[in-house]
């Protein structure tokens, strides 16, 4: 054998590997690649979720932010209280309240309420007329009353999304 043809022999075999690392090379790459990708995509999804559920979570808990109770006075009156605890501009609107009154159901429709807490006395049931509690002003929860019970409550957050909330269901978007 010739000298120049081993050298050719050798060189074209050190290209041939060469050329198969390359190509392992190559695929290695390909691969860890498309993990990265899937990776990638799992690591968007999960953020898309989260912030998904934090929105959810936010939304939650700005219309939980609007409650409705009957309340009785130390004098012996009776109303519906209604809070709404927004901070700042958190007004609430389209209220719809449903309240029972010793048998009877009122459904007063309430056009707007300003962060504060309000009172809905009975001869207000039905015209959505709250006042606006004083200061110094004592009421006190009624628990344990068969005759009144805020039955449910409808309105539109100050985000302008439609929410329910009644006994059996608790509070969820319209």
């Amino acid at each position: 054998m010739e000298a120049g043809t081993v050298a050719e022999w050798v060189g074209s075999l050190a290209s041939i590997a060469a050329a198969i690392v390359s190509a392992l090379a190559l695929f290695v790459a390909v691969r860890a690649n498309a993990h990265a990708r899937e990776a990638n995509e799992t690591s968007r999804e999960t953020r898309n979720d989260y912030l998904a559920t934090a929105e959810r979570e936010r939304r939650m808990m700005t219309a939980s932010l609007l409650q409705a109770w009957w309340v009785a006075s130390d004098d012996g009156r009776w109303a519906v209280m209604i809070s709404n605890g927004s901070s700042s501009a958190g007004v609430f609107r389209d209220i719809v309240l449903t309240s029972v009154d010793r048998g009877k159901t009122y459904t007063t429709p309430i056009p707007m309420l300003p962060p504060g807490t309000y009172v809905l006395e009975p001869e207000a049931n039905g015209q959505g007329i709250p006042r606006l509690v004083g200061v110094g002003e004592r009421w006190n929860p009624l628990t344990r009353s068969r005759k009144h019970a805020v039955q449910s409550l409808e309105f539109m957050d100050p985000l302008g999304e439609r929410w329910r909330w009644d006994a059996t269901n608790g509070l969820r978007p319209e």
